[in-house]
């Protein structure tokens, strides 16, 4: 068909101006198509082209009903493909009633679509599919003849079954079109899975926290045990009391855990990773305090999100740096209560597609973590060997926990093509308490007992009090090309509890040498985790 009408809106100031196209004045008022409803086709829809890089914001058609009665329908937008649909929904609408009247009445639709390729082919129409007729009406859709002209860039089309993918009828143009009048301008969000990666990622983040903190807290008072002890007073033959006990101690440890966060119906799932790593100083000051200070180095990655038209994935590197203190109050040195305080540095990149589109984002984030922990040792066994070998006896350690942690994310703006985003700051809040306990025995493997493996088994629950508050699984952004209206949208997370499976091993080569591993399993309410880490003490 030839002809069609077009017009533009002159607008001043950052909104772009509106373009309308329609067909509403070549109508009669009185030509139709029908049935549509109960007994009739369930699907009804008008294809189109783009005529710009904007969004469709609005859809205006004309029905009316030969009996009184409410009919349920769903609006979609895809894209067209010949003579059928193609890719996933770019906009839909459920829950929506025509009310049956027995003349012509108009219909407007508020679509806010995300933006449009200009010159593509997209198809917008209602279909009954899956809702229940109140009223059994029939109903009459305004059509314009394709005598009429009226429209060149499309067509009326219609499909008698539930797949929307099969092929419609009228793609050849014999049909005309709707009597519809179509308004497009700047962008609408399209669909809340453009955000969702932004919101799922600080989840990723205060995870990271929670591991480099874990990571410190493992080697925290134990560097004697676990470190590379460069000095000790008492293989020193003090001169004065006050130095008995001291010890300068360095470590390292290392680990990495990867996890999978499941999705729902409205939230995608995605995979996460995270590499951590502790360097630590540790200065005994008596057989009852030691301070230390550490440096960690790590990564996180979020990969594998793939929900409705959007898949993204966003990486980060990370700066830690931590301050603690232990305090052993008894002469056996059974209890240990730790305290740190830390700061970690994220900087952030990203990469969204939407619709084939592809944003990129980079952006800071500081996170800050303290915590509290007490454990107390219950030997099983006595130590036979004595105090001052390694080899000690079976004990059982309950412990009991509390950590805050807070990622503190810079607001920034996406580059690249499609439907880009400017993303405000947001603070993100984690208070996590724990409870566990933990199981080792040494077993000799020479006669000298010089050469001694601790296997070690342990479990821990912990609850994220903070977890399920909206706040802390969401962000806030708007569109770039439309900062007059934002959107809040959620993410998914753990959720707010996790059971912790920890195994492990120390195997002590020789009196100055140990090399330590372990595992973990963490099954979290919307997911699990698994990791591992290890290092080396010896003693000069």
């Amino acid at each position: 068909m030839a002809g069609g009408f077009l017009a533009t809106g002159l607008c001043f100031g950052a909104a772009k101006a509106d373009t309308t196209i329609e067909t509403i004045t070549s109508w009669d008022g009185t030509v139709a198509i029908s049935p549509w409803g109960s007994g009739g086709s369930p699907n009804y829809g008008q294809t189109f082209t783009a005529p710009s890089n904007l969004a469709l914001k609005s859809f205006t058609l004309n029905t009316r009903s030969s009996f009184i009665g409410n009919q349920p329908y769903t609006a979609y937008l895809y894209q067209w493909n010949s003579n059928t649909v193609q890719g996933p929904a770019i906009w839909s609408s459920t829950g929506l009633v025509l009310s049956g009247n027995t003349i012509f009445n108009s219909t407007s639709l508020n679509v806010n679509s995300t933006k449009l390729h200009a010159g593509a082919k997209y198809v917008f129409f209602l279909t009954t599919v899956g809702s229940t007729t109140i009223g059994n009406p029939n109903y009459s859709f305004g059509r314009v003849p394709a005598s009429s002209n009226a429209y060149a860039g499309g067509e009326l089309v219609f499909n008698n079954t539930s797949d929307f993918t099969s092929a419609w009828f009228g793609a050849d143009g014999s049909l005309g079109d709707l009597a519809f009048i179509m308004i497009f301008g700047s962008s609408g969000l399209g669909s809340n899975s453009t955000l969702q990666p932004y919101a799922s990622n600080q989840s990723i983040g205060l995870d990271a926290l929670k591991n480099q903190r874990e990571l410190v807290l493992n080697e925290a008072g134990e560097c004697d045990h676990r470190g590379w002890v460069v000095y000790d007073s008492d293989k020193n033959q003090p001169q004065a009391k006050t130095k008995k006990h001291q010890s300068l101690c360095i470590f390292a440890e290392g680990g990495n855990a990867t996890g999978t966060i499941n999705g729902t119906g409205s939230l995608g799932g995605y995979n996460t990773a995270n590499a951590s790593s502790a360097y630590g100083l540790e200065w005994k000051l008596s057989k009852q305090w030691a301070v230390g200070a550490a440096y960690g180095y790590g990564s996180t990655n979020l990969s594998n999100f793939n929900f409705q038209d959007t898949s993204a994935s966003i990486g980060s590197t990370i700066n830690s740096g931590a301050l603690y203190g232990v305090y052993r109050p008894d002469r056996q040195q059974r209890w240990k209560i730790a305290g740190l305080l830390g700061y970690s540095g994220f900087s952030f990149t990203g990469s969204r597609s939407y619709q084939g589109d592809i944003a990129s984002s980079a952006y800071n984030a500081s996170g800050y973590t303290g915590a509290l922990q007490a454990s107390y040792d219950i030997p099983l066994s006595s130590d036979y060997n004595g105090e001052k070998n390694r080899l000690s006896p079976i004990r059982i350690k309950p412990m009991l926990g509390l950590a805050y942690g807070s990622q503190q994310q810079d607001g920034f703006s996406e580059s690249g093509a499609g439907t880009l985003v400017t993303v405000q700051g947001q603070t993100t809040n984690s208070l996590l308490g724990s409870v566990g306990v933990s199981l080792e025995a040494p077993i000799a493997l020479d006669k000298k007992q010089t050469t001694v493996l601790i296997p070690k088994i342990g479990v821990a629950y912990q609850v994220d009090f903070l977890a399920d508050q909206d706040g802390n699984r969401s962000i806030t952004a708007s569109l770039q090309d439309n900062a007059t209206t934002s959107y809040t949208v959620q993410g998914q997370n753990h959720g707010s509890s996790n059971l912790q499976l920890n195994l492990g091993a120390d195997l002590q080569l020789n009196p100055k040498t140990v090399l330590y591993a372990g595992v973990n399993y963490q099954a979290f309410n919307n997911g699990d985790q698994f990791g591992y880490q290890g290092g080396l003490r010896y003693k000069f």
